[in-house]
């Protein structure tokens, strides 16, 4: 749990959180979060980094490689994550990313398995390490695309957002999807439908 008024757990959530991030090796932080905050604030249009109208190769993984729309680029350049930028594990994050990354992602899902239970260090690479990033990276897309596309529309039937189990199941953790673009602001909602569905 973060709790804003203190700095010692704040500093140690950022931690975790860069930790976090970096067994997934899904970018830096400030990258992360600045197309998160774009995919939010212009879901489904083209300043959207995975703007799932373009189709679902696209909003799974295309959108990584190829040229963001200009429009998205233009967006990008005039986002204000001054908040970003002051924060001391923002500024750690670039110097150590790659390191962590190595470390968090290929390395310790390896080299725990070897060392703690005599497993092979090349199952270890393949189950715990890659098959474990593929899956990761996956759940994470489907986020961006299958939850576009197929699922309920509870609430507005007009928003491309949707409810869909698979995709909340297999992306533990990203429940009620469709509520996070609904009322953006509005982070208690996450965790109350969390609650709600047993995950605390």
């Amino acid at each position: 749990v973060c709790f804003q008024d203190s700095v010692l757990p704040v500093l140690r959530c950022g931690i975790l959180h860069a930790f976090s991030l970096s067994m997934c090796m899904q970018k830096n932080i400030y990258e992360w979060v600045r197309d998160h905050y774009l995919h939010h604030k212009y879901v489904c249009t083209d300043a959207d980094p995975h703007d799932a109208s373009r189709g679902f190769f696209f909003s799974h993984i295309g959108w990584l490689l190829v040229q963001e729309h200009p429009d998205c680029a233009e967006k990008k350049q005039k986002l204000s994550l001054s908040d970003l930028t002051t924060d001391k594990v923002m500024l750690s994050d670039d110097l150590f990313q790659t390191l962590r990354g190595v470390c968090a992602c290929p390395l310790v899902p390896t080299l725990v398995p070897w060392y703690f239970w005599g497993e092979s260090l090349v199952v270890g690479c393949f189950v715990p390490g890659l098959l474990r990033h593929v899956a990761v990276l996956n759940a994470t897309w489907l986020v961006n695309s299958v939850a576009h596309m197929w699922g309920n529309r509870p609430y507005d039937k007009n928003i491309d957002p949707r409810e869909n189990k698979f995709v909340s199941f297999s992306a533990i953790g990203k429940v009620f999807f469709y509520n996070s673009l609904k009322l953006l602001f509005a982070c208690s909602k996450g965790a109350s439908d969390c609650k709600r569905c047993g995950i605390h």
